[in-house]
């Protein structure tokens, strides 16, 4: 698992989506919903987030297919700020990576053994999670627990 890089803390604690925008101008990042973009051209970052509740695994549209989809407890993001791709789009992507092992992404097989390893969210009450942020941590020890796989960062 690698740390998150600074611009992707500033992103995470902007306080309102205005920040956000500010800062990603600032940095000459533009949003893609799929990843990030510098300088013109992006690049699809798929990260795999073991859910923090039962509330992480609700139902909604797959990011890049559009279809409805229930997430697992191994979330697939498409970014680290919630959007979620579905099974059988990482299963594409998996086949794409089978024939040039350089592509970005984990494996449907990495994706299976994560999920056979992490069958419940990481919190079984919001209670527990809760109790979980007050640790006295500046940085909450378990956002970066849940990152399962993370991509490169270039």
């Amino acid at each position: 698992m690698t740390k998150k890089s600074v611009e992707e803390e500033r992103l995470w604690d902007a306080r309102s989506e205005e920040e956000a925008r500010r800062f990603r101008e600032e940095l000459g990042l533009a949003e893609h919903g799929l990843g990030f973009a510098r300088g013109g051209a992006w690049r699809l970052r798929i990260e795999l987030q073991w859910a923090f509740s039962e509330a992480d695994m609700q139902r909604g549209p797959c990011e890049l297919c559009e279809v409805e989809f229930t997430p697992r407890a191994v979330v697939i993001r498409t970014d680290p700020h919630g959007y979620e791709a579905c099974e059988e789009c990482l299963r594409a992507l998996s086949a794409r990576k089978e024939q040039a092992p350089d592509a970005p992404g984990p494996t449907r097989e990495e994706y299976q053994e994560l999920v056979e390893a992490h069958p419940e969210p990481m919190f079984k009450s919001p209670e527990a999670m809760q109790a979980s942020e007050d640790v006295g941590h500046p940085h909450w020890p378990a956002y970066d627990k849940s990152w399962l796989w993370r991509a490169p960062r270039s």
